[in-house]
C-alpha cells in the first residue's frame, strides 16, 4: 500500500470517501463524464473494475512510473 505505484496523495476527506469503494468505482463516482481524463491525468490509465485485475494494474504501473521518473531524471533503468 505505501509503494510508488499506489501513491496518490488526496486531502483528509476525500482520502476517507475513497476507502470506501474500490479505486476505478470512486473514480467513475467523483469525476463521472471527466473519469477517462481524470485518469491519464494521474497515470492510471488501465485502473481495473476488479480487485482481482489490481495486481497486474499495479506492476504494470510501477513499471511504467519508473520509465517515466528514469526519463525525466536522465538516468538508465
Amino acid at each position: 500500500m505505501n509503494g510508488l505505484p499506489n501513491l496518490q496523495l488526496l486531502e483528509g476527506p476525500i482520502n476517507v470517501e475513497k476507502q470506501d469503494l474500490l479505486p476505478r468505482a470512486w473514480a467513475e463516482k467523483k469525476y463521472a463524464a471527466q473519469v477517462d481524463a481524470y485518469l491519464l491525468s494521474q497515470d492510471l490509465k488501465g485502473l481495473p473494475e476488479q480487485i482481482s485485475d489490481f495486481l497486474d494494474f499495479y506492476e504494470s504501473r510501477r513499471l511504467q512510473l519508473r520509465a517515466t521518473l528514469a526519463a525525466r531524471l536522465g538516468v538508465a533503468t
